[in-house]
């Protein structure tokens, strides 16, 4: 169960979710909801705290049970706990007159009918999905490498990972699930660092899944396409202003405002509207440029027309053609290519990202190849490799990074990046089709 079908209900968004009971002209008490609570053996439980006419009545806490649908909001039964006698006295009086569940008094505890009246929930702007995949060692899905025990973890299958993202979006008014296809799931939430923190609670209690790139929600309106734009407004010192300026405006950014910042000699401040879509891994990308000198502040502003297909927002990757342990000797030579992600001794598989190449195409090596063994005495022989030290990257810098073509593996103990398709031929022939 979830509050899908409430928040479809609804037509008039207001700033806070509340509940009104009316109990005469005099005193009436609204609800603000601040979280819900579902247990297998209790009935949904949504606490709050009380707003009401004075100040003696606005500290009562409402608990509101059994929240239903089926039943216009979904209130079936409310638990009202308060030392206020004026609010007391109020309820009993207008017990006859109420016909509709049940609402009980504390500390008296005397069960009396509700009183409801109105129900309204604020508008939720889903700006943000992605796919979760079962792709574990135990699932039916014969492209996914797990080099991890089985006992490592118990969520294994499709049915548990919906069931948890059911259960989430049930508690997390903010998320919203739909099932996909081949035990796959669609989960909406608001932007990447809220889907983020959903995955790694995930993999924190023992999931294993795969995760595509998240998509912004675009609307239809009038035959246009319409996606959502933000504002964004920047500050960074001088000898920075044209490379922020150069990879925005391949993210279809546009400036509204430039000029120096009052009182910060050497510091420009730029103001920006850009897509949704365009500022997705963005943030890594800014502190890195500036030096983490930079601020940036990005808000939601309102839907307008597509602005057309995003420039090249990344460097193409390295992707691995072997299957193995990694060697230092492989890794020597190929240091030149691009910008590592794995380290010397890590267990990797064919279409499995292992780093950045320098170049804006992807490129298929091997970082499995051993050093030959021969009779011959070489200088060289027992020479000490030295490498740089491998960029790692947490999940949300994953989730920023990865393209469409591309997938997150997440498991209790690693995140990789891996191309869609395993296959080199398969990602050749699927390259030479438009990109989305």
């Amino acid at each position: 169960m979830n509050l899908t079908s409430t928040l479809n209900f609804v037509s008039r968004p207001i700033q806070i979710p509340y509940w009104i009971f009316s109990i005469d002209a005099f005193c009436f008490l609204a609800t603000v909801l601040t979280s819900l609570c579902i247990a297998e053996i209790f009935d949904p439980l949504c606490y709050g705290h009380a707003l009401a006419t004075n100040p003696e009545e606005a500290e009562a806490i409402a608990v509101i049970r059994g929240l239903e649908a089926a039943q216009r909001c979904g209130l079936s039964r409310v638990l009202l706990l308060t030392n206020c006698k004026r609010l007391v006295r109020a309820f009993r009086d207008r017990s006859d007159d109420l016909t509709w569940g049940t609402l009980t008094l504390a500390p008296d505890l005397r069960a009396l009918s509700d009183c409801f009246v109105d129900f309204r929930f604020e508008h939720i702007d889903r700006s943000c999905n992605f796919e979760a995949h079962c792709l574990a060692g135990g699932a039916s899905s014969p492209h996914f490498v797990c080099f991890e025990p089985i006992e490592a973890t118990n969520h294994l299958t499709g049915g548990k990972i919906g069931d948890r993202l059911v259960a989430e979006a049930e508690t997390n008014l903010a998320i919203n699930v739909l099932p996909g296809m081949s035990e796959s799931y669609e989960v909406q939430g608001r932007g990447e660092l809220q889907l983020g923190i959903l995955i790694e609670n995930m993999r924190r209690e023992g999931f294993e899944l795969s995760v595509s790139p998240p998509k912004v929600m675009y609307k239809i309106e009038n035959g246009a396409k319409l996606e959502p734009l933000e504002e964004v407004t920047i500050e960074v010192n001088e000898e920075h202003v044209g490379v922020v300026m150069e990879v925005l405006s391949h993210r279809k950014a546009e400036v509204v405002d430039m000029g120096p910042v009052p009182g910060n000699v050497g510091r420009t401040r730029m103001s920006l509207t850009c897509p949704s879509r365009g500022l997705v891994g963005y943030r890594s990308v800014f502190s890195s440029d500036t030096r983490g000198t930079g601020f940036m502040h990005r808000a939601f502003l309102n839907y307008e027309n597509f602005r057309g297909p995003l420039g090249n927002v990344r460097k193409g990757v390295l992707v691995s053609c072997g299957n193995g342990m990694i060697t230092a000797h492989a890794l020597m030579s190929l240091e030149a290519r691009g910008t590592l992600f794995v380290s010397p001794g890590t267990e990797t598989y064919d279409g499995m990202i292992v780093g950045e190449h320098s170049r804006d195409t992807d490129l298929d090596i091997n970082p499995v190849r051993m050093k030959e063994l021969s009779n011959m005495r070489s200088a060289n022989k027992d020479e000490n490799v030295k490498l740089s030290p491998p960029r790692l990257m947490t999940l949300e810098e994953a989730i920023g990074y990865v393209a469409s073509d591309e997938l997150i593996e997440v498991t209790p103990k690693f995140i990789r990046l891996r191309k869609k398709y395993m296959d080199a031929s398969k990602r050749k022939t699927m390259a030479k089709r438009p990109k989305e």
